[in-house]
C-alpha cells in the first residue's frame, strides 16, 4: 500500500472517531449520560453498532476522552502569559478552580449521570481509579505549577503534600457545584472565595514555631490522607479500605 494511500485511510479513521465522540457528546448532553447507549450512538453517526464499538470500547471510554480534553484546557490555561503574570497565591488556584468549573457548566446535564458512575471507586471514570492515574497525575501537576509560579512561602515540610492536598480541595468544590442548585451555581463560587481566604491563610501558617505540635499532627494527617492518590487500588468497590 502507497504511503499516500496509507495516509488517506489514516485521515478518513481519524475523522470517524471524532465525528462518533461528537456525536456521542451531543447525544449526553441532550438526555444524559445513562439514557445514552452505543446503539443509539452509532445510529445517530451513521456507522455499523460494530465501528463505534471499534473507536470507543465504551461510554466510559468516550468519557475518558472529555476528561482528556478538560485536562488539555487546564494545561493551556496555565501556561497562559495572562495567568503566568499572576503572583498572588489564592488569586491563582482560584483562577485554575473557576476556569474548571467553567469548563464543566457546560455539560452540567450530562455530568450528572458521570458523577453517578465515578462515585464508585471501582470504576474507569472514577477520578480515584487506576485508569484515570495519568489525567489525575495531570490536574495534580497543573496545581504544582500554580504554587511555583507563585510569589507565596510555602514550609518545605509542606511543600510536598500541598500539589494532592489542593487537588481533594479542588474535588471538594466540584462536589458541592454539582449538588449546588442555586442560580448558575454561584453558591459554590462564595464557597470558593471564603474556604480558600481560609485554606491559604493556613498555608502561610503552617511554618510557624508555635504551630510545632499541631503541625507534627497535621503532617501525619496529609502523609495518610494523600496515600490514597497513590495506591487508589487499596480501596474496594464500597470505597472502604481493603
Amino acid at each position: 500500500m502507497s504511503p499516500r494511500l496509507k495516509g488517506s485511510k489514516s485521515l478518513k479513521s481519524d475523522q470517524t472517531h471524532e465525528h462518533i465522540y461528537q456525536v456521542a457528546m451531543d447525544l449526553f448532553r441532550a438526555q444524559g449520560f445513562d439514557k445514552t447507549t452505543m446503539r443509539q450512538i452509532a445510529e445517530k453517526a451513521e456507522v455499523a453498532t460494530g465501528a463505534a464499538y471499534y473507536y470507543f470500547g465504551s461510554k466510559n471510554e468516550i468519557v475518558l476522552r472529555f476528561y482528556r480534553e478538560l485536562h488539555a484546557g487546564d494545561r493551556a490555561f496555565v501556561e497562559d502569559a495572562a495567568f503566568q503574570r499572576i503572583k498572588d497565591l489564592q488569586e491563582r488556584l482560584k483562577g485554575l478552580i473557576t476556569h474548571k468549573l467553567d469548563q464543566l457548566q457546560a455539560h452540567r446535564h450530562f455530568l450528572a449521570g458521570v458523577f453517578r458512575n465515578a462515585n464508585d471507586p471501582g470504576s474507569p471514570i472514577s477520578p480515584f481509579s487506576d485508569t484515570t492515574r495519568d489525567i489525575r497525575e495531570g490536574n495534580i501537576a497543573h496545581i504544582q505549577m500554580a504554587i511555583q509560579g507563585s510569589d507565596a512561602k510555602i514550609d518545605k515540610r509542606l511543600h510536598l503534600y500541598l500539589p494532592r492536598l489542593l487537588w481533594f480541595y479542588q474535588m471538594g468544590i466540584i462536589l458541592f457545584w454539582f449538588y449546588d442548585r442555586s442560580a448558575e451555581q454561584s453558591k459554590t463560587r462564595e464557597l470558593l472565595d471564603k474556604s480558600l481566604k481560609f485554606l491559604v491563610i493556613g498555608i502561610r501558617l503552617f511554618g510557624l514555631p508555635l504551630l510545632g505540635p499541631l503541625r507534627k499532627i497535621a503532617l501525619e494527617l496529609l502523609d495518610s490522607f494523600t496515600a490514597l492518590l497513590d495506591k487508589p487500588s487499596a480501596m474496594d468497590t464500597k470505597g472502604e479500605a481493603s
